[in-house]
């Protein structure tokens, strides 16, 4: 929650950062029947076990987001977790492990 805190903070509105490893959500107070003030930090698409980390545990996680927007600019947004190649979005698997 540090980094996702500390950037909903400063910039005051909804953020969404990308490719941070971790995951992180974090929720300001803002006003009733406005937008929310979040900072959602995604995880990557990235090699979760980089030659660096030789080969140590680590809390990265393989994520995306895609969002659906309203007219008065209202949204929701959705952020699939992959695990061991797969997500599920609308009840459709997504196998990245199959070949074409």
């Amino acid at each position: 929650m540090h980094y996702a805190k500390k950037t909903v903070l400063e910039a005051q509105k909804m953020i969404f950062v990308g490719h941070v490893h971790k995951p992180q959500l974090y929720t300001a107070v803002s006003p009733a029947y406005s937008l929310p003030k979040q900072c959602v930090g995604l995880g990557c698409l990235c090699n979760k076990n980089p030659s660096y980390l030789l080969d140590k545990p680590n809390a990265w996680v393989h994520q995306f987001l895609f969002w659906y927007m309203f007219d008065d600019g209202t949204f929701t947004y959705y952020t699939p977790t992959i695990i061991n190649g797969r997500c599920i979005i609308n009840g459709k698997v997504y196998d990245g492990n199959k070949t074409l």
